[in-house]
């Protein structure tokens, strides 16, 4: 097999047990773009032995609703499965059938795919499982060459004396991304994470024989989970000590994969700080863990108050990764002529009133998350300079000629739709791919009805633990029915408003006006009052001008921009209807 991290370069033989020919047929159109080989038998066929297959090197084992009530338990494919052919094998299950989605992992299956299947989701499983494959196999070729070291090592060694490190093997280097040359007389230590030196210190000063799990920094700075094991031993006439070094990323991966499968099948009223347990709400759940495991940049979309940040400091919680510092940035806020002081700092001097050398937010959140909350409101030319951030991860402070690195992961939310806008030509498209490599979608509230009792019940515990004056238990029946049929147009944040508001006066106040099913913004009830045309166009160019501008903190460059009006035009405007009421 091909080691190369390409999915298109894969190499490898997947064999497919199942009595449909249609999964077969499917998978080989996801998968016909690789060099994967696929074969197929019928699970009877298994059952009756009389099947004969090259040993494939991963077997996808279908377990979906079955036909008879003979058709095999889990545990009976897998144990024949192990038989026959003694590789990983993965469940083919029904996405909706959870129960036996739960049985396939309670039987032994490493993981499972669902169906119907997702050309992103077979790859990335596939891969991962022949990967493992792949490191298995090199572990087994390593423990023939280091016999002796065999019950010390799993896949990196190093040998050190007081720190001091006196050889390593290969697969040690290639863990770590160094020369041979580079290492020998390194104290081991520096190899790892600031977080995790004293953990090692302590470790190794007490010639601990257990294992150990601590982060060690690449040479091109990647952070990686690992597992040590050391024992001493007599080595050219010196004690020294041996330890055994594992790197556990590829682990990781599928404990977060089975994490998130637990997750979209539990039956939790609520995920870290986000509450519901609808459908919808499961899968961003998924999102956000399946978005945890890997350092690319993530893109939120979702109205306002909908938890946009909530769900960006999700992802930075989950993560193995950038555990430092969570900083979020309100886009809109900035003004064009601060953006690379803020972003990038400034040196003092660089500048009038530069009167202090100043760390920019890329510096404040070096090794953690920045949250880039209203992204679609940057300006081009600043999304120019994000783009570099994101295709080599160097800056340049203002007044400074010197180049920093920034190891910084980016969230960015947003409640526009980056699409239409750079179709529009008001977003890049080069930023847009290089930003968009994950999404979220968080639902408006309307969609998730059946989790507002769920979201009333967390609010009003949270002021009862809280000792707040007032608080109570639950709500009359006939208010929560009147909760569950209002439209929410400003989702989480406005029940919570109202909820508030109700908790001081004992009222409830919700605007009941709709358009096509929409709530009205009550400084529009001229439009069905019969009111003059002439009268109710000024009265909403006023409405709507003001409506801009609030959006854009009041910026009044932004604010023409988007209304596509010259500033003359918009400040002429401003003054007419400054004397007039809104």
């Amino acid at each position: 097999m091909n080691t190369d991290n390409d999915d298109s370069k894969q190499n490898g033989t997947i064999l497919i047990l199942s009595s449909d020919s249609a999964h077969h047929s499917q998978l080989k159109g996801i998968l016909g773009d690789t060099d994967l080989k696929l074969q197929h038998a019928d699970i009877n066929g298994l059952f009756e032995h009389d099947i004969t297959l090259h040993t494939p090197d991963l077997a996808l084992l279908d377990y979906s609703t079955p036909q008879n009530p003979q058709s095999p338990t889990p545990y009976q494919l897998l144990k024949l499965s192990e038989h026959h052919f003694n590789v990983p094998a993965l469940a083919i299950c029904e996405a909706t059938e959870t129960n036996r989605i739960t049985e396939a992992f309670q039987a032994g299956f490493q993981d499972v795919i669902t169906t119907p299947f997702r050309k992103e989701e077979v790859h990335a499983r596939i891969s991962a499982h022949l990967k493992f494959c792949i490191q298995h196999q090199e572990l087994i070729e390593q423990q023939e060459r280091f016999q002796k070291l065999a019950e010390a090592t799993s896949e990196g060694i190093l040998i050190h004396d007081c720190g001091i490190i006196l050889e390593v093997n290969q697969a040690l280097l290639n863990m770590i991304g160094y020369e041979y040359n580079e290492v020998i007389g390194m104290d081991v230590i520096t190899l790892l994470t600031p977080e995790s030196r004293d953990s090692a210190r302590t470790h190794f000063k007490a010639n601990a024989e257990h294992s150990c799990k601590l982060f060690a920094t690449r040479r091109d700075g990647i952070e990686i989970p690992i597992i040590i094991q050391g024992r001493c031993m007599n080595w050219k006439g010196a004690n020294i000590r041996v330890v055994a070094v594992r790197d556990i990323s590829l682990q990781s991966f599928i404990d977060r994969e089975q994490q998130t499968l637990s997750a979209v099948l539990g039956e939790k009223d609520h995920f870290g700080s986000l509450v519901g347990r609808s459908r919808i709400m499961k899968k961003v759940y998924e999102n956000i863990l399946r978005s945890a495991i890997t350092d690319s940049p993530v893109i939120i979309y979702g109205e306002t108050g909908t938890g946009k940040e909530l769900t960006a400091r999700m992802i930075f919680e989950k993560s193995d990764h950038h555990r430092k510092c969570f900083l979020p940035v309100n886009c809109a806020s900035i003004p064009d002529h601060l953006f690379e002081s803020q972003f990038f700092g400034h040196r003092k001097g660089s500048f009038t009133g530069a009167d202090y050398n100043y760390q920019g937010y890329f510096e404040q959140a070096q090794g953690g998350t920045l949250f880039l909350d209203e992204v679609g409101e940057l300006p081009l030319p600043m999304q120019a300079k994000l783009l570099r951030i994101l295709e080599d991860h160097t800056y340049t402070p203002v007044g400074s000629h010197t180049t920093a690195h920034a190891d910084v992961r980016l969230i960015a939310a947003t409640n526009k739709n980056l699409h239409d806008l750079e179709r529009q030509g008001k977003f890049r498209s080069d930023f847009f791919y290089r930003l968009h490599v994950l999404s979220i979608d968080l639902p408006p509230l309307r969609a998730r009805k059946e989790d507002v009792p769920l979201l009333v019940i967390h609010y009003l515990k949270r002021q009862t633990e809280s000792g707040r004056n007032h608080a109570i238990d639950d709500l009359p029946a006939p208010l929560l029915e009147q909760l569950n049929e209002y439209n929410w147009p400003g989702n989480v944040r406005e029940l919570f408003n109202v909820l508030e508001r109700y908790l001081i006066t004992k009222e409830v106040r919700l605007d009941t006006h709709t358009n096509n099913g929409q709530p009205i913004d009550e400084s529009l009830d001229f439009l069905g009052a019969g009111t003059p045309l002439t009268v109710a166009m000024e009265r909403f160019e006023q409405y709507y001008i003001h409506k801009v501008l609030a959006h854009h903190h009041g910026q009044k460059n932004k604010t023409a921009e988007a209304l596509q009006v010259n500033r003359k035009t918009l400040y002429k405007k401003l003054i007419k209807y400054s004397s007039q009421p809104k």
